[in-house]
């Protein structure tokens, strides 16, 4: 049984007798099926006599009022059933004697109690301040004072009290109820009627008055509980005793409430009464609380204040429990949405544990935002479905406290508002913590990088790890990055967060990071330099010491050994010299920047090398003399040596013999470039000999030194010589190859055009068909028409040849015999060409003319040839043939053939072997010849088909005439008035089929009046005029027949109808005619009887 409105379905008492068997277990006799209102007072009389059996006093109900709907009536009514069957008349005192009496629990106490607490709520909140007298929720509400002063406590503004005291009670309940609506969202359960009366039910009224309790419950607390001491401490104590008293009272008894819920309406209303305790002693508890915390407390330190924090903590956690307990209870899917608020409100009240470890805290962060987005996934589904439950009434046959509703959809509203809020906290918390881990990582690794290094293995371990950590994991991209998203992520949070502490927070926290990672960052940056500077140092400190050791070892057992072996193993002494520095300046560097007792170390071996190497230096300057000519004996020689050998190979590529090709050109100019590249090497080489040379004067012999200065003057001369030559020779290289190469091409393209040109001629022949020889006359003409461009092209080519041969005095070697014979090679065979060409290319032209006119003539022949054997248009084939034979076919022919013949001959004049023209003219000769017979024999046939083209005139005339005296014949008949009908009907027909014909016939007339003019011309007949009158005779006959023959066709139509009248009438009077004399024929009497 499902109730849409329950002041409607209540009125037939069927669902109030159900709940009531519901509620007691007993059955009820009821009133089903078709009711009336009589049925509708047996149902309802029946309900109230068994809530009457049961002790419950029923104040101004009764049926009328419930039949009716009355809304205050019904409320109070289901209000009385459910307080009865939910606290077992606990309310009412037990009248009857001898009952025992059960113990009364705590939430009993509440539900006894609710009233005494509504009604101690309402006098705190205006009997004092407005001297307005509250001892119950019946008369003493009903001037509606009372609820404009409750409304006046809350917001002043709202509520004039001394208009209030001089308007009716009506008004002011109206105006109260109205105000509490629509500005302190209070639902607005009651009307003024059901206050305004002599008895108001006090259970509606309390409803009403709940709700003001419930969300403005600092409105009614009494002040005189509140007043302050002037001893603070003493004030403290009584809070902390009164509230820790209080819970261990009652708030802890009633918390210990775990069974399942029974009465939906009853425990909700029970919870919003202890709820309303909690909230009003709550502003004592957190007043105290913020004194504690804050150090201002006289009395209490955080250790002594443990015990209330505690249970004050325990009684908010199972207050929201309580709730919790009441949502989850709701039936079917409702149920599931109240338990999914109470997790939803549970996780976000979730306090996140703190961490030292920033890098532990953004993962645990990270993992309780990826928790909170999975929860909340579910949060749009769940705000539809709780869109479409209904605020009030029953769901799947459960009633559900309408507060209980509205106190879900604040919560659903804050969860709503809230969620997103905390994601946005948890994405940017994330973020924050992983910047602070980059900038706390960063800074460790600092402290161990800029520390006093050891040996070189752990200085490399170290840039190892800089590297991995700053290169490889790209320290700095990262952080800007996730300096940007924690920056966007804070400003998403800040956005639609109005808490100014919490902006500036974040911005203390941006300059302080901003901060240090400008020092961290700087100094990272260099860090990396100095650990390679000092690896630097290592290697070479290293290698230098190993091979100042060993050299120094070396030197102490060379020194007693000959003076050659000395002088080889003093030949790196600079090299050894150079180590030696190097030692000092790494070893210095390191013992700065390296730890003890490593420092030392570097220090005992600086001393102990630079004694010894002291000590060699000083044995050495004795060898120093000899080893420093041998050395200028042996740089000498090999500078002799090596000036000799670039001599001789600079003369040899002057000298070479060079093909007048581009490529090799190229190759050779990059030769000479190379020598030439060499000398200033070789001239400063040269020098630093003659200098060795003179250095040894004194240590040799005079011969010696003439010879040796001899051979360098000799050497010297060549040099400059070549020296001067060789860029010569680049440059005139360099001025000829360009044109080398412009010929090379030009003469490339030129010979390809000449060798398609010849391959075109060669191939000239009118074989195929004729779209084929004109495709390839096309072509020709393509090929020769670029005939003025190459001869540019070849003039061209040739002043630039002009240009090589002035440059062969300054390129002897330069071999330009191959040139020259190519150039005057494609001069002669362009000359041939040009020769050629023309007279072919008039032969085509000629050619083609010739083709095109005799091909017309071929196809004219023909079809004069066919017409001739159908003997159509004698005449006109005649004329055709005399048109072809006597116009300017004749003359355009032979001309053409002759200028043929005369290009032909000229030809074999030039190049008795070329015979190609003159082979192709002797086909078109032929062809001509044949033309002229065909054209003969046309005309023949012609003059042969005369008589027989008379005939078939006569034959037609026959015909036509017939035609004629016919169609004549035919109007005559029909335009008479005598036939019969079916003689019409058959001469119509006829006519009709005449009509369709009269096309033919004009054909007919044209026809012959064509061929007799064509006859008259070709024939001596002397009878021209008879023909001539005869015909025209016959055509004006038939032209005269048109225009009668629709009059005729129509006037038939006519005469046709009217013969048909004359046969129906005919036919009536020979009826008509007939029983005349039938009725004639009866009146002759046979006897006096019939007389």
């Amino acid at each position: 049984m499902k109730v849409e409105n329950l002041f409607a379905d209540i009125k037939d008492g069927v669902v109030l007798l159900s709940l009531l068997e519901v509620l007691s277990g007993e059955k009820l006799a009821m009133e089903r099926g078709k009711l009336k209102r009589v049925h509708y007072f047996s149902n309802l009389s029946t309900a109230l006599k068994f809530l009457e059996n049961k002790r419950i006093k029923l104040v101004n109900i009764n049926v009328s009022d419930i039949a009716d709907g009355k809304s205050s009536i019904v409320l109070g009514l289901i209000w009385i059933i459910i307080l009865f069957f939910q606290i077992k008349e606990v309310m009412v005192p037990q009248e009857t004697e001898g009952t025992e009496q059960l113990p009364i629990t705590a939430l009993d106490k509440i539900r006894v109690n609710a009233k005494k607490a509504l009604l101690s709520w309402t006098e705190n909140a205006i009997t004092k301040r407005y001297g307005i007298e509250v001892k119950d929720f019946g008369r003493s509400l009903r001037d509606g004072l009372a609820f404009n002063a409750i409304i006046h406590t809350i917001r002043p503004d709202l509520v004039d009290m001394d208009q209030v005291r001089k308007q009716s009670a009506r008004v002011n309940i109206e105006s109260a109820f109205s105000i509490a609506e629509d500005h302190l969202g209070i639902a607005r359960l009651l009307d003024p009627g059901d206050v305004d009366v002599a008895k108001p039910d006090e259970k509606s009224v309390m409803t009403y008055v709940a709700q003001f309790l419930k969300t403005y419950p600092e409105a009614g607390e009494d002040q005189s509980l509140r007043k302050k001491s002037q001893n603070f401490a003493e004030q403290e104590l009584a809070d902390y005793k009164e509230l820790l008293t209080w819970y261990q009272t009652e708030a802890e008894e009633v918390l210990t409430i775990v069974e399942p819920v029974e009465d939906m309406h009853q425990e909700y209303m029970d919870y919003l009464a202890f709820k309303a305790e909690v909230d009003r002693r709550g502003h004592i508890y957190y007043k105290l609380d913020e004194k504690v915390r804050t150090g201002k407390s006289v009395k209490f330190t955080s250790e002594t204040f443990k015990p209330l924090e505690e249970s004050w903590k325990k009684v908010v956690r199972q207050t929201r429990v309580w709730l919790w307990k009441l949502g989850a209870s709701l039936p079917g899917k409702l149920g599931k949405f109240g338990d999914w608020v109470n997790q939803a409100e549970e996780i976000l009240e979730l306090e996140e544990e703190f961490l030292e470890s920033p890098n532990e805290m953004a993962m645990q962060l990270g993992k309780i935002l990826q928790d909170h987005r999975t929860f909340f996934e579910e949060m749009e589904p769940q705000k539809i479905f709780f869109q479409q439950v209904p605020r009030a009434g029953k769901y799947e046959g459960t009633q559900i406290p309408a507060p209980l509703m509205d106190n879900l959809h604040q919560r659903l509203t804050r969860v709503c508002t809230m969620a997103p809020q905390r994601e946005r906290r948890l994405e940017y918390e994330e973020i924050q913590y992983q910047l602070l881990a980059f900038l706390v990582t960063s800074e460790n690794k600092l402290k161990i990088w800029t520390v006093k290094y050891g040996h070189q293995p752990k200085v490399e371990a170290l840039l190892a790890d800089y590297k991995n950590f700053v290169h490889s994991g790209n320290l700095f991209k990262n952080y800007d990055q996730t300096y940007e998203t924690c920056k966007r992520n804070a400003d998403a949070y800040t956005k639609n967060n109005d808490n100014k502490k919490e902006t500036e927070k974040m911005n203390a926290y941006f300059d302080e990071v901003n901060g240090r990672w400008k020092k961290v960052s700087v100094e990272i940056k260099s860090v990396q330099f100095m650990l390679e500077e000092v690896i630097d140092c290592w290697r070479k400190y290293n290698a230098s010491v190993d091979v100042l050791t060993v050299w120094l070892n070396d030197d102490e057992r060379v020194m007693s050994r000959s003076a050659d072996e000395q002088q080889q193993f003093f030949a790196d002494l600079a090299k050894i010299k150079e180590k030696h520095k190097i030692v000092n300046e790494s070893g210095n560097f390191l013992i700065e920047t390296t730890e003890e007792p490593v420092a030392t170390e570097i220090k005992t071996t600086l001393l102990m090398v630079n004694r010894r190497f002291q000590e060699l230096v000083e044995s050495l300057q004795h060898f120093k003399k000899e080893e420093v000519v041998g050395k200028a004996r042996k740089d000498n020689n090999d500078g002799l040596l090596k000036l000799t050998h670039w001599l001789k190979g600079a003369e040899e590529l002057m000298a070479r013999e060079v093909a007048c090709k581009h490529a090799v050109l190229r190759d050779y100019l990059n030769d000479l470039e190379t020598f030439s590249a060499q000398i200033p090497a070789i001239e400063n080489d040269s020098k630093t000999t003659t200098e060795t040379a003179q250095s040894l004067v004194k240590e040799c012999s005079q011969d010696v030194v003439n010879e040796m200065l001899q051979s360098l003057n000799i050497q010297k001369e060549v040099f400059v010589r070549l020296r001067k030559e060789i860029p010569e020779k680049i440059k005139h290289v360099k001025a000829v190859l360009p044109d080398i190469e412009s010929l090379e091409n030009g003469l490339m393209d030129l010979d390809a055009w000449l060798s398609r040109g010849e391959a075109l001629l060669q191939s000239h022949t009118l074989d195929g068909t004729r779209e084929e020889t004109e495709q390839r006359i096309e072509k020709h003409k393509v090929v020769f028409s670029e005939i003025t461009y190459q001869k540019s092209l070849l003039d061209c080519k040739n002043a630039v040849y002009q240009r090589v041969e002035q440059m062969k005095p300054k390129l002897k070697n330069i071999n330009l015999y191959v040139l020259d014979g190519r150039v005057e090679e494609l001069n002669n065979c362009f000359q041939q060409m040009n020769l050629v060409v023309p007279i072919k290319l008039e032969f085509v032209v000629q050619e083609e003319k010739f083709l095109g006119l005799v091909e017309k003539a071929e196809i004219a022949i023909y079809q004069l040839q066919q017409k001739l054997q159908s003997r159509e248009n004698v005449e006109e084939t005649m004329q055709k043939q005399v048109m072809i034979y006597q116009g300017d076919f004749q003359k355009t022919g032979v001309k053409c053939l002759d200028e043929m013949d005369f290009l032909s001959r000229t030809l074999l004049q030039h190049d008795p072997r070329d015979n190609t023209l003159h082979n192709q003219y002797g086909k078109h000769r032929a062809r001509w010849d044949r033309l002229k017979e065909g054209t003969d024999t046309t005309l023949q046939l012609s003059l042969q088909q005369l008589p027989e083209t008379w005939k078939e005139y006569h034959i037609k005339l026959g015909e036509f005439s017939n035609c004629v005296q016919t169609l004549e014949e035919m109007q005559r008949q029909l335009q008479r008035g005598y036939l019969t009908s079916e003689e019409n009907k058959d001469m119509q027909t006829k006519f009709q089929r005449a009509l369709k014909h009269i096309d033919k016939f004009s054909q007919d007339s044209k026809w012959l009046q064509s061929n007799l003019e064509e006859l008259m011309a070709d024939s001596d007949n002397t009878n021209k005029t008879n023909e001539r009158n005869r015909l025209g005779d016959m055509v004006t006959r038939f032209n005269n027949l048109l225009p009668n023959m629709e009059t005729t066709s129509n006037q038939s139509a006519v005469v046709s109808k009217a013969c048909d009248f004359r046969d129906g009438v005919k036919s009536m009077i020979d009826d008509l005619l007939k029983q005349a004399m039938d009725q004639d024929n009866q009146l002759f009497i046979d006897g006096l009887d019939e007389a």
